[in-house]
């Protein structure tokens, strides 16, 4: 496995270029936990029902017992743009995988039916392009916007490239993503492309050290589902970070983020809803 790597935008939605945290080893730790909460109701006749009132996934990673001074202060630099200690006084996104070469994920362009055995994708659309592409056998997750929020395992069968439209899987689909319309993309397993600190995480500090001689990075964040939602494109042509250019620099995921939801949420108003 590559080394890990992290991409973030230390001014956010102003000027200036993409960070990139290259790590010299492989993550102590990477876990995704899937959470909901809801309530169950149950009828006079007996029956049972599920109201959810929410539903995420949380990514934990940690590396640990370092010494190298640059990456120290990259990671400090890190976590007060995740906490918002910065001038825009608001947290900020970064992007996140285990496996560096291994960020890819892409927006389908046809829903995924159950006995399928091919996704139909619209290419790398993020920042990673290039540099990020998956290989026969490499694990995918395939998911859904909220409030379905469904996410499926399965695996590529086949090369592929940052430009590849047809996905060929191992395994065929096990349940429908939904109908036309509804937001679905499919990702590397290890590749979150848009990873926030939650407010329950902004009291904790991430960086510990054992007299300053030896270090460990520690941080629990919130996957953007409304975000990955919010990118994609609405009608319009499909999203493409790789190719966007802003200020001599990679437009950040929070700058479109901002600008697609607005845009999303006035033609919500419009349509009164």
């Amino acid at each position: 496995m590559a080394a890990p790597r992290l991409w973030y935008w230390p001014n956010g939605s102003g000027a200036g270029t993409m960070q990139v945290i290259d790590f010299d080893e492989e993550l102590s730790e990477c876990t995704d936990t899937p959470w909901s909460r809801g309530a169950d109701g149950r009828s006079l006749g007996g029956s049972w029902t599920l109201a959810r009132f929410s539903a995420g996934l949380r990514v934990r990673f940690t590396v640990d017992n370092f010494t190298d001074a640059d990456l120290v202060r990259k990671l400090q630099n890190l976590e007060d743009y995740l906490k918002g200690n910065r001038a825009e006084s608001r947290r900020g996104s970064i992007g996140l995988a285990a496996d560096g070469s291994k960020a890819w994920c892409g927006y389908l362009t046809k829903p995924a039916l159950r006995g399928d055995t091919s996704l139909f994708v619209g290419g790398n659309v993020w920042h990673t392009a290039g540099t990020g592409g998956i290989a026969d056998g490499d694990k995918l997750c395939l998911e859904s916007a909220l409030p379905a929020g469904m996410r499926e395992r399965t695996r590529k069968n086949g090369a592929s490239t940052s430009t590849s439209t047809a996905l060929a899987l191992s395994d065929a689909i096990e349940q429908n993503t939904g109908s036309t319309g509804v937001v679905k993309w499919v990702r590397h397993e290890l590749y979150w492309p848009i990873l926030l600190l939650p407010a329950d995480q902004l009291s904790r500090p991430l960086l510990r050290t054992d007299f300053r001689n030896v270090w460990s990075f520690e941080v629990t964040l919130e996957f953007d589902i409304a975000g990955m939602a919010a990118l994609e494109a609405y009608g319009d042509t499909l999203l493409n970070l790789s190719t966007t250019d802003a200020f001599g620099g990679k437009e950040s995921v929070d700058a479109v983020r901002d600008r697609k939801t607005q845009r999303f949420s006035a033609a919500r108003s419009s349509w009164g809803v």
